[in-house]
């Protein structure tokens, strides 16, 4: 019980929520996916979202297959810089696996390499504070009977959260600072007192 409190305690506000709905079962996946977006858009404004940010796109941005080692030193010196702040840390791992497919990111892309290396960060952030740390929990709880089942679930919450993930991506490469970001415009709309009410009476 008292490893429980920690991780609970470790998860922090918006990201308990999504883990006790889904360990629970008390929101739709739609709900949870709603949640993670706003928690990750709080989180991005409250930790100044990710310092030195044009930094980084600089150095994806002048890549070439020959110049990859320095760049990896690049986005290392980056982080060095920023005294580990999570969030440029979490930006110099994607931004590593982003300039070893590079090649691919270039034909496959409809949209910018700045606005889809930006998108991987934000999904990325959600991955770090949740899905990563929710994965072995929920299955030792048997939310999840394997690893496959949990990875599908990821998926389609993923899925959900994909078109929300490119507003805050486009927003945050305006703004780097993540000033003033707010989440996209919820999927399932909070019910009102009375509705609530409505279905206690009905419950009993």
């Amino acid at each position: 019980m008292a490893e429980r409190d920690r991780f609970e305690k470790g998860l922090g506000a918006g990201w308990l929520s999504a883990f006790r709905w889904s360990r629970d079962g008390t929101a739709p996946i739609e709900e949870i996916a709603d949640k993670l977006v706003k928690t990750l858009a709080r989180n991005l404004r409250t930790e100044s979202g990710v310092p030195s940010f044009g930094d980084f796109l600089t150095v994806i941005e002048n890549s070439s297959p020959e110049s990859l080692l320095d760049c990896f030193n690049a986005l290392d010196r980056i982080v060095h810089a920023e005294n580990g702040h999570r969030h440029v840390k979490i930006a110099a791992e994607v931004g590593k696996v982003f300039l070893a497919q590079m090649p691919t990111h270039h034909s496959q892309s409809a949209i910018g390499i700045g606005n889809l290396f930006t998108e991987e960060v934000c999904r990325a952030i959600i991955d770090n504070r949740f899905f990563g740390k929710a994965e072995v929990p929920l299955l030792l709880e048997g939310k999840f009977s394997n690893y496959n089942e949990f990875r599908q679930w990821q998926r389609q919450i993923e899925q959900l959260m994909q078109s929300d993930l490119r507003k805050i991506a486009e927003k945050l490469l305006r703004h780097p600072d993540a000033k003033g970001l707010r989440a996209p415009r919820r999927r399932v709309q909070k019910k009102s007192t009375s509705e609530l009410l409505q279905e206690n009476l009905l419950a009993d």
